[in-house]
């Protein structure tokens, strides 16, 4: 599997995970109409745990891991720009179709692999 179709299947465990992690309570908040504005609550609720879903492990998100890819900064970033590249490299997801677009042109490198002075390779696999 190349890494185009591994990024592409880590963002949609990625957006599996949002979705099933927000549905129970948008459900209970619908049924009930307990608050009229909650889909707007859950729209950014969700926009929230995308943009910081690489935070998950220093290799990046729950989908990066179960998809065998990993998210590598530069070695001479500290800890803080390192979090700060993490957060801006996902900004541009909701801007998915250009980043879409950017992705297959430029051999799976995304607009915010630029932006966020990141790089997403294969896994080494390891033997124990």
């Amino acid at each position: 599997m190349n890494l185009i179709v591994r990024r592409a299947l880590a963002l949609f465990i990625d957006a599996a995970i949002v979705g099933m992690l927000l549905s129970p309570a948008a459900f209970l908040i619908s049924y009930f109409s307990l608050e009229s504005s909650g889909g707007v609550f859950f729209t950014l609720v969700g926009a929230m745990m995308f943009i910081f879903k690489d935070f998950y492990s220093s290799d990046g998100s729950v989908g990066k891991k179960y998809s065998g890819i990993k998210l590598s900064f530069n070695a001479s970033l500290d800890k803080g720009e390192t979090n700060y590249c993490r957060l801006i490299r996902n900004l541009p997801l909701f801007l998915w179709p250009l980043e879409g677009l950017i992705a297959v042109v430029n051999n799976g490198k995304r607009l915010g692999d630029i932006l966020g002075k990141s790089k997403v390779t294969l896994k080494s696999l390891q033997m124990d």
